[in-house]
């Protein structure tokens, strides 16, 4: 728990930085969220694109009425600033990310019930996604290739934190229907959880489902998962833990625990989460990720491959995550080792 507040903490200073940089305007935005990582991640875009317009128009305060008025050209040439040279197409699609979220929030998420109004009606981002689908569906492809690079029948360690990432911070920007972008916003640090516990550590949805309060240790770290009334002890990596942390903290905030059950880790409306449950949430971000799979069994044996490809040992692949199967093993000797041939070619 006390490691837990210091990463918060470092984490609410970093976001006090950017945020006294702001203009009153966007200030109102972030006053409005509650989720501080994705505050922390965004103000920075946020900071630059409020750098960009001082620059670019330094004779003018940066008033909602600025913001509503903006020209398309220059939501493009912040957004493709330095790009492919200096920036990513990572980066752009990150810039537009934030951007969108910010005028969500300008023309909807601001609506005040004694106005009766948002702070304006006109979504520049909007428009300029209308009128510039090839260049943003471009980006989309550099994304969705840069992600397929390569050999792409299982899930590399590099494609489990693009996904954790994208769950975490841009996923939302990609949900145009309002109940699903409601229940996603509200429930997404349990979504981010549950991919991080399956990514860092490869848990089933059984034993996802099944875990308590005192299976995870943060410290070591690790996990602590049950079989046939024996313990076994899984590490989680170290990579995926920002992704954990919220839902630990929050998680008596939001959620009643069953008084039957009240160390139950995951829960959902007071009850344990069903593996049906689980299952809904990775078809949902599956549905939005332009990438790979995801999925519970495609996230596992790819966790299976990538402890094979380090340890070398199929043995103690087979123990750690308590595969019975052979012809599961079978399949894991033979990707890496047709991997490897492509890899020699």
């Amino acid at each position: 728990m006390i490691e837990i507040k210091k990463e918060l903490m470092k984490e609410q200073e970093r976001f006090q930085r950017l945020y006294y940089e702001l203009p009153e305007v966007v200030q109102s935005y972030f006053d409005a969220r509650d989720d501080l990582k994705a505050k922390s991640n965004q103000g920075h875009y946020l900071v630059n694109f409020c750098r960009f317009l001082k620059k670019r128009f330094p004779e003018k305060k940066l008033t909602a009425e600025l913001f509503e008025e903006l020209d398309h050209d220059s939501i493009g040439k912040f957004v493709f600033e330095g790009y492919p040279k200096k920036v990513s197409h990572r980066t752009c699609y990150n810039r537009l990310i934030a951007l969108k979220s910010l005028y969500y929030y300008f023309t909807v998420g601001s609506y005040d019930d004694g106005t009766e109004k948002p702070l304006f009606y006109r979504n520049v981002i909007e428009e300029y996604l209308f009128l510039n689908k090839n260049a943003i569906d471009h980006i989309r492809k550099d994304i969705s290739a840069a992600r397929t690079k390569g050999y792409n029948r299982f899930l590399t360690k590099e494609d489990f934190l693009d996904i954790l990432h994208y769950a975490d911070f841009m996923m939302l920007a990609d949900i145009n229907n309002k109940v699903e972008y409601k229940n996603y916003k509200r429930y997404k640090n349990r979504t981010v959880a549950i991919l991080a516990l399956m990514m860092g550590a490869g848990l089933s949805t059984d034993e996802l489902i099944n875990l308590t309060t005192h299976d995870i240790d943060l410290r070591v770290p690790q996990v602590t998962v049950t079989h046939d009334g024996k313990q076994f002890h899984r590490k989680i990596d170290r990579d995926v833990l920002e992704y954990l942390r919220p839902y630990m903290q929050w998680r008596r905030q939001w959620f009643v625990s069953p008084p039957d059950n009240p160390t139950l880790f995951f829960l959902n409306n007071g009850k344990p989460m069903s593996p049906n449950g689980v299952q809904h949430l990775l078809k949902q971000v599956n549905r939005h990720y332009n990438g790979k799979q995801v999925s519970s069994n495609f996230i596992r044996q790819s966790f299976a491959i990538n402890m094979y490809k380090t340890t070398g040992s199929l043995t103690a692949t087979q123990e750690y995550l308590g595969f019975g199967s052979s012809a599961m093993m079978t399949r894991i000797i033979a990707t890496v080792d047709e991997e490897r041939k492509k890899n020699r070619l």
